[in-house]
């Protein structure tokens, strides 16, 4: 008792805000919004900043169109907890509009979503976001469940980080995946950005807790790259979701992998995830024996070999 005590407070202590506020990604940032553009700031304004659309993913705007946002508004709106909008000059910008309630002397729009309905295009690599929201938009607007995971499902193997990133957490959220997939993404661990491999370790262990081992290509070496990155890769997210896809393999020599984590990962969080793994599994054993009669027969009088 003294033990799962422990393990709830490590949890409370571990827990923030930050950590659980996790970024939407392109398809369920944009579900919401009527509009969907591609914006560049010509003046921040005070009230309403002025904005020159330069694309349209969804909605009825032209491209080249000069538009007001209620910036003012939006801010004075947000949630206690969020960070002022505050807009760039000559900056790029994906955003979420519906038409203001109150309109100006131009076509004037509130953000969808409030201040959390503008996101930067980066100067280098811009297209690359603006792309993968375009094709994204495609996507919803066919408004077809068979074209949405047959999309969802290429877009693992896409180059397009932004969309591999969807389509894993697309996955990731409904549960969904055959044991195909489990080849697909394997070589996602290996990814440059960190969310990806996170978002990898994380389907993985879904996909591995579905299927049993015989469906499983190569589960030997599969676990060998899981350890691998749960002992060694150098980012904490990656570390622990790869953490919890080792616990969902049924193999000889995980409980010695666990330990390890457990005794020697210089961060604390990853230690916590390989204890509570490793305490779990101590309780499931012992509720196994504890079903088991003394005489060594089973619930239906089958004895235990």
């Amino acid at each position: 008792m003294a033990r799962a005590f422990m393990l709830v407070a490590m949890v409370g202590l571990l827990w923030s805000p930050a950590a659980a506020d996790k970024e939407l990604n392109l398809f369920d940032w944009m579900g919401l919004a009527p509009i969907v553009v591609d914006v560049e700031v010509i003046d921040p304004g005070g009230k309403n900043a002025e904005l020159a659309v330069l694309s349209v993913l969804r909605g009825d705007l032209n491209a080249g169109q000069d538009i007001l946002l209620t910036i003012r508004r939006t801010n004075r709106t947000r949630s206690l907890y969020a960070d002022q909008l505050e807009l760039e000059e000559g900056r790029r910008y994906l955003m979420l509009l519906r038409p203001a309630a109150k309109p100006g002397k131009k076509p004037t729009f509130d953000l969808v979503r409030g201040v959390d309905g503008a996101r930067l295009v980066p100067s280098e690599g811009g297209n690359v976001l603006v792309d993968a929201a375009t094709i994204l938009a495609e996507i919803q607007d066919a408004k077809n469940e068979s074209v949405t995971w047959t999309r969802m499902r290429e877009h693992l193997e896409e180059r397009n980080p932004e969309l591999v990133r969807t389509a894993l957490q697309h996955h990731i959220k409904f549960r969904r995946g055959g044991a195909d997939v489990i080849g697909t993404i394997r070589p996602l661990l290996d990814h440059p950005r960190p969310d990806l491999r996170t978002d990898c370790a994380t389907l993985l262990a879904q996909l591995l807790e579905r299927h049993a081992p015989d469906q499983v290509p190569d589960l030997g070496v599969l676990l060998g790259e899981l350890s691998g990155k749960a002992r060694r890769d150098p980012a904490v997210e990656v570390r622990v979701a790869a953490t919890r896809a080792i616990d969902r393999i049924d193999r000889e020599g995980t409980t010695a992998i666990l330990q390890e984590i457990a005794q020697e990962d210089p961060d604390q969080m990853v230690r916590f995830t390989a204890e509570q793994i490793l305490y779990e599994r101590r309780l499931d054993a012992a509720a196994e024996d504890d079903s088991t009669p003394a005489n060594g027969d089973g619930p239906a009088g089958e004895r235990r070999p």
